[in-house]
């Protein structure tokens, strides 16, 4: 994380979360007929999973704790951390 960079791994995931979902997204409009569309349509949510997994679900945890003024931090990071799970939960669902 240090070596690359924290904005560029958060843009990779990003990138790659969207078009996991926009290719689900894509194929839920169309319909999907086939068994290969539903096969595609697994693997674009994995894609999805290897995304936030790589980026966004580790990567805030970093960043919730260094982003906090000294002053309200315990507060801030008890923020952070229950608005975290909670995206992290509905991303799970």
């Amino acid at each position: 994380v240090d070596r690359i960079g924290r904005k560029p791994i958060l843009y990779a995931g990003f990138v790659v979360m969207a078009v996991g979902l926009g290719v689900v997204g894509l194929l839920m409009h169309l319909g999907m007929a086939t068994q290969t569309e539903r096969l595609l349509a697994v693997a674009m949510l994995l894609f999805f999973v290897v995304g936030f997994a790589f980026s966004a679900g580790p990567l805030v945890w970093t960043l919730c704790s260094e982003i906090q003024p000294l002053k309200g931090r315990d507060f801030g990071i008890g923020v952070s951390t229950v608005t975290n799970w909670i995206g992290t939960f509905l991303v799970g669902v």
